[in-house]
């Protein structure tokens, strides 16, 4: 349409007819649904506040009851299933070992998992484009080892990762997240962030740059979130899973679910994951074990109802 990329400057009625025009076209020509727009429309307000621009679609009536309505035309979209940590387990097992792409996945799949990451936050999106100013690099890691922080060069020492990610969609604000190593898990965050430093080296004969992504496979390309998606709905069929049930936030609902059956609190699931809400327990998945506790006593723990 000739539309410069900003709207700064425009009316709101002008803004809110090329919003409103750009979303049918989206929907005409790419059939995207509401979670889709959003996520378009939430790029360009993340260009705009970037680049020191107001934020274009904010009190936007007309957009907002525009996408409301085309929300409430849609069918519900068939909800993803948590990965169970048995599934990044089978994936792991199954990569191509001594590949730097293998270490890559393994890294990338055990961090979304264990930091309960959304995709924006560690992969480039859908079409292999690779934001860096909201996707974790190597400078956004700080390893350590009893507590002492170890340079990059000395990561096979470390004991402990932190990282630095945002802490909520939208959000300018960064927060951090640490992790120990595991050495009885076959899942370590830890040891796999190790694999994947080495494995850069073994190819490339240096040190990474600080200002890169880990997540640059042997093509040069930094994972994307549908590659990791396929790479996991791949396991999913040879476990007898439908591929389209699973996908990349399959991760996050997983580690969620990992930490719930473990026993850890709501408040500490909530605030490690970055959740403005408790909304998140839709979707955390409880073990079986955790139903347990209701057949010790069912005669006398079974609750009596009262009218309402």
């Amino acid at each position: 349409m000739g539309w410069p990329p900003y709207v700064t400057g425009l009316s709101p009625q002008t803004i809110a007819e090329q919003a409103v025009y750009f979303a049918a076209a989206e929907v005409k020509l790419y059939g995207l649904g509401p979670g889709s727009l959003r996520s378009k429309f939430s790029a360009i307000r993340w260009m705009h506040v970037r680049d020191y621009h107001p934020d274009p679609f904010k009190d936007l009536a007309t957009l907002t009851a525009w996408l409301s309505d085309y929300a409430k035309r849609c069918p519900p979209p068939q909800p993803k299933l948590t990965a169970p940590l048995s599934l990044v387990e089978y994936l792991i097992h199954h990569l191509v070992e001594d590949s730097l792409t293998a270490a890559v996945v393994e890294a990338a799949v055990v961090l979304g998992f264990w930091f309960v990451l959304r995709s924006i936050e560690y992969l480039a999106d859908d079409d292999g484009v690779y934001d860096p100013g909201l996707t974790v690099r190597w400078e956004d890691f700080v390893f350590r080892k009893n507590g002492e922080v170890l340079p990059l060069s000395r990561i096979h020492e470390a004991d402990e990762m932190t990282i630095v990610v945002y802490s909520a969609k939208g959000s300018l604000h960064t927060c951090t997240r640490t992790l120990m190593a595991n050495p009885e898990s076959k899942t370590c965050v830890v040891a796999a962030h190790k694999k994947l430093y080495a494995a850069y080296i073994k190819l490339h004969g240096k040190a990474p740059k600080k200002s890169d992504s880990p997540y640059r496979m042997e093509d040069g390309k930094v994972l994307s979130r549908a590659q990791l998606s396929n790479a996991l709905k791949g396991a999913a069929v040879e476990c007898g899973i439908s591929a389209s049930r699973i996908a990349s936030h399959s991760l996050r609902r997983g580690g969620a679910s990992a930490y719930a059956a473990a026993g850890v609190p709501d408040e500490d699931i909530r605030r490690f994951g970055r959740w403005t809400s408790y909304g998140f327990k839709v979707y955390v998945t409880a073990h079986a074990d955790m139903m347990r506790k209701g057949l010790l006593n069912p005669a006398t723990a079974a609750p009596r109802f009262e009218m309402h």
